[in-house]
């Protein structure tokens, strides 16, 4: 963030609710299954050995194991740790190689046509700030979103309609990538301010309907950095 304060003056700041897909570098645990040997999120590097790069890659080392074989080796990272587990053969956990879901497009810099989205970090269980091989970002229509009250979390539903860019950058501050085609001309851009000119009244943007973004008030008590 200083880096870019002093960088660049001015970004155009969007609002606009984005549909989001990655390929990931790892395969990952994606349920929660009781008294599982995984955790939601374990990064699996290796089966018996064979490196795992893709869902392909996993399927196909399980498929070829004999039937006899009742324990598989498995290495995993967990909170950026390795680990060796042993498992039985029969898994009934989820696992996969993408994710797919809905964020704010925050931020273009209309010098070099960057972007930043979702303001903090993708994550998945043990797996904080999940690597990425490929992203890519749409518009989005048919948005709905419901919001969150006492018992009860709020949710983001749309369709992704056009194709607009590429990340593979995810970051504490969100992923950062590339627009590859997105018109501008009729947003506004604002002056990037010093940390400690953020304070009191201001307006964050945001797309609540297909209609487009709206400014609400807000005011700001406290930065913690």
């Amino acid at each position: 963030q200083h880096h870019l304060q002093k960088q660049k003056m001015f970004l155009i700041s969007v609002g606009n609710v984005l549909h989001i897909e990655a390929q990931l570098e790892n395969v990952i645990v994606r349920s929660n299954i009781k008294d599982s040997p995984f955790t939601l999120g374990d990064e699996i590097i290796s089966i018996n050995n064979n490196t795992i790069k893709s869902y392909s890659d996993f399927s196909n080392v399980l498929n070829s194991l004999p039937d006899s074989q009742n324990v598989i080796e498995f290495t995993l990272k967990r909170n950026n740790h390795i680990k060796y587990k042993n498992f039985k053969s029969k898994l009934e956990e989820e696992f996969t190689d993408s994710i797919s879901g809905f964020a704010t497009l925050t931020y273009i810099d209309p010098i070099n046509n960057k972007i930043g989205a979702v303001a903090h970090p993708i994550s998945l269980g043990s797996s904080r700030k999940i690597k990425i091989k490929d992203g890519y970002i749409s518009t989005t229509t048919n948005l709905n979103i419901e919001k969150s009250y006492r018992g009860s979390v709020g949710c983001i539903s749309a369709k992704p309609k056009d194709y607009i860019g590429k990340f593979t950058d995810n970051t504490d501050f969100g992923i950062k990538g590339d627009i590859v085609k997105f018109d501008t001309s009729n947003y506004e851009k604002y002056k990037v301010a010093s940390l400690n000119e953020v304070k009191g009244n201001a307006q964050i943007i945001l797309q609540t309907s297909n209609e487009g973004s709206k400014k609400f008030d807000i005011e700001i008590l406290n930065i913690e950095n």
